[in-house]
């Protein structure tokens, strides 16, 4: 798929030179999955929705749009309110995903995120998992329309300044992989949150010690 190199400066998948590289956060930078499933679970202990039916929705999705789907009678500045601040008081778990502190001081290519969290949030979660923040990011707060939209990998491309084509998305959900795709992007699943089997159709990693493996 890449060629051997000490620092990752160039890639190249399936004859497509790569000069971006456009990473999701939950699930793929780092794992925070004990705390968003906390916060639905309180959530949905409010709200008297099913709680196994939320967390089969609203993975990669943008907070607002599933409280929209699942809600839609609820005040809902009230609910999102409600669930960002306790997002915000949860960090148990959170940690970054095996390999990518390595991964990432060897990579001498543009990156940044694109992910569904509010900005605060990330930052947060970004700073408890000691992970460095690019300059800019691509927030909920950024789209009109989010995951499996592809605004956000668009927006996240022309923050690099590289075409898209030239991008890799890498992320952890069909959705986001979706998102990915229909953006015009390589994309790279990795398989922290979902089986490969979601993913037939996409170069696989178990975690950044993989893919290091194979660069």
């Amino acid at each position: 798929m890449m060629k051997e190199r000490h620092f990752i400066d160039e890639l190249i998948i399936d004859g497509r030179p790569i000069h971006g590289v456009l990473f999701d956060m939950d699930g793929t930078l780092l794992d925070s999955g004990g705390a968003v499933a906390s916060s639905w679970k309180r959530w949905s202990e409010r709200t008297g929705v099913s709680f196994m039916a939320i967390m089969e929705y609203s993975h990669g999705r943008p907070a607002r749009d599933t409280i929209q789907f699942f809600a839609p009678n609820r005040d809902f500045e009230v609910e999102l309110q409600w669930l960002l601040s306790y997002e915000m008081k949860d960090d148990e778990g959170i940690a970054p995903i095996p390999g990518i502190h390595a991964f990432l001081q060897r990579l001498r290519l543009p990156w940044t995120i694109v992910t569904s969290a509010s900005a605060h949030l990330a930052r947060h979660r970004l700073h408890v998992a000691d992970l460095p923040i690019p300059d800019r990011i691509v927030t909920v707060e950024d789209v009109r329309r989010g995951k499996p939209d592809p605004e956000g990998y668009l927006l996240g491309a022309e923050a690099l300044g590289v075409p898209i084509e030239n991008c890799v998305v890498i992320e952890d959900s069909p959705i986001g992989i979706e998102a990915g795709t229909r953006a015009g992007a390589q994309v790279i699943a990795i398989t922290t949150t979902f089986p490969a089997g979601r993913f037939a159709k996409n170069y696989i990693i178990r975690d950044y010690h993989e893919l290091l493996r194979v660069l």
